[in-house]
C-alpha cells in the first residue's frame, strides 16, 4: 500500500508542479507498486497488473483517437472524439480497479507464503566475547 501512495504522491505532486517526468514517474511506477505484496509473494505478474496493463492501452487509444480530431479541427478527422473519450473513461476506471485488487488481495499473498515459508522474525540476545548483542533474528524453511 506504501508504494501504491508513494506512486500516487509522484503523480500529484508531478501534476501541482507542472513537471511531466515527475508525472510520468508516478504514472509508470503505478504499474507495479500496487503488486508489491504479490511479487513478494512469488507472483511476478497479477491479475491487477494484467488489467493495468489493458486499460492504459485503452486510455492511450482513447487520446490517440481525440489528438487526432484536435489537431486536424474536425475537418477530415475520421473517428468520434467521444469515442476516445470513452476509451479513456473505460480504461480510467479499469486501471483504478486493477490498483484495488492488487491491493485487496497482496496481504492475504504476503500471509500465505510467509506460512508456507514458515518464516518468523524472533527478537534474540546473542552473546559475543565483549558483551550481549541485542538484535532480531529471521528464520525461515526454504
Amino acid at each position: 500500500m506504501g508504494g501504491t501512495a508513494l506512486s500516487a504522491g509522484l503523480f500529484a505532486a508531478g501534476l501541482h508542479f507542472n513537471n511531466n517526468t515527475l508525472a510520468g514517474a508516478g504514472l509508470l511506477s503505478s504499474l507495479v507498486t500496487p503488486s508489491a505484496g504479490q511479487i513478494y509473494a512469488g507472483t511476478p505478474f497479477t491479475w491487477g497488473m494484467g488489467i493495468r496493463l489493458v486499460s492504459a492501452g485503452l486510455v492511450f487509444a482513447g487520446t490517440s483517437g481525440i489528438d487526432e480530431c484536435l489537431a486536424d479541427r474536425g475537418n477530415h478527422c475520421h473517428s468520434n472524439p467521444l469515442s476516445g473519450l470513452a476509451l479513456v473513461g473505460v480504461g480510467a476506471l479499469g486501471y483504478a480497479g486493477g490498483i484495488i485488487y492488487d491491493v485487496a488481495t497482496a496481504s492475504t499473498a504476503a500471509k500465505n507464503y510467509n506460512k508456507r515459508h514458515h518464516l518468523q522474525v524472533t527478537p534474540i540476545v546473542a552473546p559475543t566475547t565483549a558483551s550481549a548483542v541485542v538484535g532480531v533474528g529471521i528464520s525461515g524453511s526454504f
